[in-house]
């Protein structure tokens, strides 16, 4: 398997270094939310950028975005499976007062280019960071279908049983830093904290709906989706049920329409 290459090239002035990640190495500690941040983070809402694809038009607008489902990047009409990663470059180019990083994601057969653009400095790009998460998500990738398994398991007990199972004391303990996290308005953290105690009891639909809104406030619609129709899925007579279907609703509209919600 090819390693992970990351490539800056000196382009005005630029300074050049490569950094080698093996694509079976561990990646830097990064949770998989924070590796979605990161991703997401491509696209910086402060500025009007324009994307091109494989040089076509992806999207052009304030805030364009990559859409993460568990298994591939999406950008515009170009869906790119994390499988199928073998090596990335970063490039970045001057033209006028308009400045290019062009992100090459090496696949079999086809190497895509992402080239983002904005008039204006562009946001500091962390390379290796960028290859940890990218390595962090194709890792994922990999276990999303037990886990998804896990969870239809889980459900369909949750489901059968009466009464319904208590809460375990450790997933209270999830519970209260979470919301503790929330208060602090440190949503990674509660984000994550979320996860955590989802892994360890995936039928908690109160858990599953406080991730969703967590989510939101990290701008992971993809997720704040997923997360919301478990709660439904869980609970689908809950008293809030409609609301639930409608926030869904809300959030699909903050996607591009080929995200196929």
């Amino acid at each position: 398997m090819k390693p992970w290459t990351l490539v800056v090239l000196p382009v005005l002035a630029l300074a050049g270094c490569t950094v080698n990640l093996p694509s079976d190495a561990p990646a830097a500690p990064m949770s998989v939310i924070e590796a979605r941040q990161t991703i997401h983070g491509l696209a910086d809402p402060k500025g009007n950028y324009f994307i091109k694809v494989d040089g076509v038009s992806a999207r052009q607008g304030r805030n364009p975005r990559p859409v993460l489902s568990h298994d591939a990047v999406h950008f515009g009409n170009v869906d790119i499976p994390f499988r199928d990663i073998g090596a990335m470059s970063v490039y970045y180019e001057q033209a006028g007062s308009m400045q290019d990083m062009s992100i090459r994601l090496t696949t079999p057969g086809h190497p895509h280019t992402v080239a983002i653009s904005q008039q204006g400095n562009m946001p500091h790009v962390d390379e290796r960071r960028l290859a940890s998460a990218l390595l962090v998500l194709k890792q994922g990738a990999e276990k999303y279908s037990s886990a998804q398994t896990a969870f239809e398991q889980a459900a369909a007990s949750y489901l059968a049983a009466e009464p319904k199972p208590p809460l375990p004391e450790s997933v209270r303990r999830y519970q209260i830093q979470a919301e503790e996290a929330v208060r602090n308005q440190q949503f990674l953290r509660a984000a994550e904290t979320y996860a955590a105690a989802l892994d360890e009891v995936p039928a908690w639909p109160q858990g599953h709906f406080n991730f969703a809104l967590v989510l939101e406030s990290l701008d992971d619609y993809e997720l704040a989706i997923e997360e919301m129709q478990r709660y439904l899925a869980l609970v689908p007579d809950a008293s809030n049920a409609r609301a639930a279907q409608d926030m869904i609703y809300r959030w699909q509209t903050r996607l591009p329409d080929s995200a196929g919600y």
